[in-house]
């Protein structure tokens, strides 16, 4: 099991993510996606059912990116104003992430997991009964100096 706890930012609150492995199966989608540096990007996830009450969430295997849970968000530790689920596109059943000012950084793969009815943030529950949604490898160009003459 492992513990991850984040300050949000302004608000003092603790937000507590509890993980336990072998409770989501790996059958998500795979996709390829590339940036360059500043760039604004969509990661994209469709969800078949969504409520007012869907539980979103992205990570990659060294952060946590972003939580949605109905009008609910929060951003990990260096997303911080750049990443968004809309709460609009989640009830269409887009689950894409915006992720903008891209950087080189924020090459990783990333997963999207999602289930039915938000949990209390705080209770160990939260994570439980979470389906891998999407698996997104997303790779960042540097932008080059050089100015591109035709």
């Amino acid at each position: 099991m492992l513990r991850r706890v984040h300050r949000r930012n302004g608000s003092g609150e603790l937000f507590i993510l509890w993980f336990i492995t072998g409770l989501v199966s790996i059958s998500a989608d795979s996709q390829l996606i590339s940036a360059r540096v500043g760039d604004t990007v969509i990661l994209p996830c469709k969800a078949s059912e969504v409520s007012n009450q869907t539980y979103v969430y992205w990570e990659t295997d060294s952060h946590d990116v972003f939580l949605r849970c109905g009008a609910f968000s929060l951003s990990g530790p260096g997303y911080e104003g750049r990443v968004d689920v809309p709460v609009d596109e989640l009830h269409k059943g887009n689950c894409s992430l915006v992720l903008k000012n891209v950087s080189v950084t924020d090459a990783a793969v990333y997963r999207s997991y999602i289930k039915s009815g938000c949990t209390h943030a705080r209770k160990r529950s939260a994570t439980r009964n979470r389906h891998l949604i999407q698996n997104v490898t997303f790779s960042v160009q540097e932008v080059s100096g050089v100015p591109d003459v035709r």
